[in-house]
């Protein structure tokens, strides 16, 4: 994704320090000014890399609606190999490589144009971070209408040293929606690659994959699904996971934070970050092998974790979280006591001024709540507050979670430990009566205490 930063219109961000009575300062740390750093002990880059499991973040090559994180202009004085587009891509690939993310998993939208040119300008950017791979997946619902089409894509995006590879050499492509065409077609594929010198392991992305699991586990190395957006349907999926075992494939389970599609004027009810993490539990109880992270960067559906001017980094936050964990079987160690706050600006029941159309909940009943996902290093007091609602919890060392009803106003949240406040802050999104037109997504706001 190519992002204009030079011609973005001025945003102005505030970084907001909150010094409390016999409490340490409280940051706001959505919009650092300083490389960010997640308040737990990451494990080495040799460490998570050594991992025969993967995290992939499925990149798409347009964004419309929300913005990423402002950042400073990029002088191209100072690099004459690189245009600001070329390093802007790779600042992204360096901040999802040092949050524990192993590589992009591209969405090949065509074969020609701007996102084409976007592609292989990602691929470089991957070049100059060790380790860090792209996944080929061609979309077969957008372009590559033809086998051949294919098999051309393949064989020239599949030269780049950032293309991933098995170690046997096999070039991993993983196509989206691979249901729509018959096996013929995409035996086409296989034999096309074949004559260009060029073996590909197999991996398909499908939709409603209880349907067409027998079909493509006879001719698969691996399989996926895109998966479901509730809590409720996510959490009760078949365990592909065995299944794919069984069948001796790798099992990649897909993981997504929300999803609002304002351009169609619907969404599913993620729950503030319950979807996230039952799908991201999910992968580490099944003994997935890869996930695919749905997505990095899709602001049109708002399923983006990439940091975000809404979401800021809560969701890679929690992805490194997650990622160690899945990775190495350990939770990291707790260095900073943290509040991750979620919630809307807006209630569910919002009557909106100049819209003429609402949006529907697809499949889901909508929830209204603060969420306070904390993040201790001992066990603690947790006072979280919306409005007249007020809930008090002690909540021990590590994750955990409370919710209270949405109301009106900045939430707000305080940790006490043995009676000494040690953390207080407030949301930096007010929830409001009225507006014009509905926005339903889920926003967050980090706040850390000091370092053990």
């Amino acid at each position: 994704m190519l992002r204009p930063i030079g011609e973005l219109l001025l945003f102005f961000v505030t970084i907001i320090s909150v010094n409390v009575s016999n409490a340490q300062e409280v940051i706001h740390d959505d919009f650092p000014l300083i490389p960010h750093q997640v308040p737990f002990v990451m494990p080495s880059a040799a460490v998570l890399s050594a991992s025969p499991r993967k995290v992939f973040a499925h990149y798409i090559t347009q964004f419309i609606r929300q913005r990423p994180l402002p950042r400073a202009v990029i002088d191209e004085s100072l690099n004459s190999k690189m245009n600001w587009r070329e390093q802007d891509l790779c600042w992204e690939v360096q901040t999802a490589a040092r949050a524990g993310i192993d590589g992009f998993l591209v969405n090949l939208l065509d074969t020609q144009g701007v996102h084409w040119e976007r592609t292989k300008s990602l691929l470089a950017a991957a070049a100059t971070v060790p380790g860090f791979r792209i996944v080929l997946m061609p979309d077969v619902t957008s372009a590559f209408k033809t086998p051949q089409e294919v098999v051309d894509a393949m064989v020239e995006l599949g030269a780049s040293p950032a293309a991933y590879r098995l170690p046997d050499g096999r070039l991993v492509v993983a196509p989206y929606c691979a249901q729509i065409h018959p096996d013929e077609w995409w035996n086409e594929v296989d034999a096309g690659c074949v004559a260009h010198g060029l073996h590909i392991a197999f991996f398909p992305v499908l939709q409603s994959l209880e349907i067409h699991f027998e079909r493509f586990a006879r001719n698969s190395f691996g399989i996926s699904e895109w998966g479901m957006r509730t809590p409720e349907t996510a959490g009760h999926r078949p365990d592909f996971s065995a299944q794919s075992h069984r069948q001796k494939l790798l099992w990649m389970e897909p993981i997504s934070p929300q999803d609002m599609r304002a351009k169609d004027l619907f969404l599913f009810e993620a729950g503030n970050t319950e979807l996230f993490r039952i799908m991201w539990q999910r992968a580490i109880d099944k003994d997935a092998d890869w996930v695919q992270l749905i997505t990095w960067n899709d602001y049109s559906e708002a399923t983006e974790i990439a940091p975000s001017t809404g979401t800021g980094w809560m969701y890679l936050d929690l992805t490194s979280w997650y990622a160690a964990r899945f990775k190495t079987g350990a939770w990291p160690k707790v260095e900073r006591d943290t509040v991750w706050l979620t919630h809307r600006t807006q209630r569910s029941d919002l009557k909106p001024g100049k819209q003429e159309k609402p949006f529907f909940w697809r499949d889901c009943t909508p929830r209204d709540e603060v969420e306070a996902v904390v993040l201790l290093t001992s066990p603690a007091d947790i006072t979280l507050t919306s409005g007249k609602s007020v809930v008090t919890q002690h909540l021990q060392g590590g994750l955990s979670r409370l919710a209270v009803p949405l109301a009106l106003g900045r939430p707000s949240v305080e940790i006490k430990r043995q009676g000494r406040l040690v953390l207080r802050g407030e949301s930096r999104w007010s929830v409001v009566k009225e507006a014009d037109y509905q926005d339903l997504l889920y926003r967050s706001t980090v706040l850390s205490g000091p370092g053990k």
